[in-house]
């Protein structure tokens, strides 16, 4: 009970920037205890732009804190690798506090 795992399967298509992704990969989500659910994803991903095709793998891992029954911290940080020329890696990192009122 409070773990989940997951195997997912995206399709993103952007028809702004004429890229579509598909993206097949596995998680998991844990619930540490009552107050706390760390997750770990991994995903390959098929990035077809207008002039190139490039294969990238994508690292999540997030970690979530309840800490009242209003207020929320989220961390989180995710890494991509690309293996065409001249497309650098991405590395995000995201925190986010939520209030309830």
């Amino acid at each position: 009970k409070g773990n989940d795992f997951i195997f997912f399967y995206r399709l993103s298509d952007n028809a702004a920037t004429k890229i579509m992704t598909r993206s097949l990969g596995f998680g998991f989500e844990g619930q540490l205890d009552k107050a706390h659910k760390l997750s770990l994803f991994f995903s390959a991903d098929g990035n077809n732009w207008p002039d190139r095709f490039d294969r990238s793998n994508h690292f999540r891992i997030g970690y979530e804190w309840n800490m009242s029954a209003n207020r929320f911290l989220n961390l989180s940080a995710d890494i991509k690798s690309h293996d065409a020329p001249n497309v650098p890696d991405e590395v995000m990192a995201t925190i986010d506090f939520r209030l309830r009122f």
